[in-house]
């Protein structure tokens, strides 16, 4: 297997293994809570509840959705410089990585 693909691999199954602990941090005792200057109990379970919202944040699995990649591509379209079109999704994205990292 080459470089790049190891390397998308590895970066899949770090992104993965982020995104597994975040269940895990408990409000007020993470590193939202150690690392940001002035920080409270009550901000940082805020952050936490944005990170994890069901339909706007963090998925334990980690896993790339076709509509958020394809929402990607149009926004960049629209408003990326210089203009271009793009090809679809999979010109892009290829699951297979996640499947390998996920293993």
């Amino acid at each position: 297997m080459n470089t790049r693909r190891l390397l998308c691999i590895g970066l899949m199954g770090a992104a993965l293994a982020a995104c597994s602990g975040l269940p895990s941090i408990q409000a007020g005792n993470g590193p939202a809570q150690r690392n940001v200057p002035n920080s409270n109990p009550q901000t940082a379970a805020i952050a936490y509840d944005v990170l994890l919202d069901p339909q706007t944040g963090f998925t334990r699995d980690a896993r790339i959705s076709e509509a958020g990649t394809q929402t990607v591509l149009a926004l960049r379209e629209s408003y990326g410089k210089p203009t271009k079109k793009l090809q679809g999704v999979p010109s892009y994205y290829d699951s297979r990585f996640y499947d390998m990292a996920s293993r």
